[in-house]
């Protein structure tokens, strides 16, 4: 008995070849977006710290350094570890110290540069305008009593603080960034003290 020819409907037949093109070309894609970034910022730093025994000390520090490195969960969320340090360069004393984590979140816009590569063909989406608002918790180091150019005592916080800002997008993987925020800490250490910070920085943002 000799076997029957198979017989596809023309229907058939197109529908498995477009699924078969399909994972053909699933096969080559390749994402090549963007999975961290990378913020410098500098500018004007000011704290106002009290407690217990501790007169109030306020300051206000134009050339604070803030580092920061941003993991992206998706295109508009992300996770973050940030350092801060708030020095006088004229007496070379610091203010303030922080190191911490914290997150992000993108807003009217995605926060993710996205880059996919099929073949020949490579799609790239990267936004042009930015606007974000986060959070950081951390530990901060403060100076609550200052005895002069080489002494001081130091107060240990807890520091949370909120923030929002935006990005302009200068090539495909740098941009432009203003930040502003606020911030509050609280002291747990020998010497103990409370209080408040405010920063308004600019910098730089580096896709990788």
């Amino acid at each position: 008995m000799r076997p029957q020819p198979l017989n596809l409907s023309p229907k058939i037949t197109s529908l498995l070849f477009i699924s078969i093109l399909f994972l053909t070309n699933l096969a080559y894609a390749i994402d090549l977006s963007s999975r961290y970034q990378a913020h410098i910022r500098m500018g004007m730093f000011s704290g106002n710290y009290a407690g217990s025994g501790v007169e109030t000390r306020a300051w206000s520090v134009p050339t604070t350094l803030d580092a920061e490195l941003e993991v992206f969960i998706n295109r508009a969320k992300s996770f973050n570890l940030r350092a801060t340090m708030a020095m006088e360069l004229s007496t070379n004393k610091v203010n303030y110290t922080y190191a911490g984590v914290g997150q992000t979140y993108y807003f009217l816009s995605r926060g993710k540069k996205e880059l996919k590569s099929e073949k020949l063909v490579q799609i790239s989406n990267v936004p042009k305008w930015r606007y974000f608002w986060g959070w950081n918790a951390g530990i901060a180091q403060v100076l609550t009593i200052d005895y002069g150019l080489i002494l001081g005592t130091y107060s240990t916080t807890l520091d949370v603080s909120g923030n929002i800002g935006t990005i302009y997008q200068l090539g495909e993987n740098f941009g432009l960034e203003a930040r502003m925020g606020m911030g509050m800490g609280y002291g747990f250490s020998t010497v103990t003290v409370t209080g408040t910070t405010m920063r308004v920085l600019f910098g730089t943002t580096y896709y990788f």
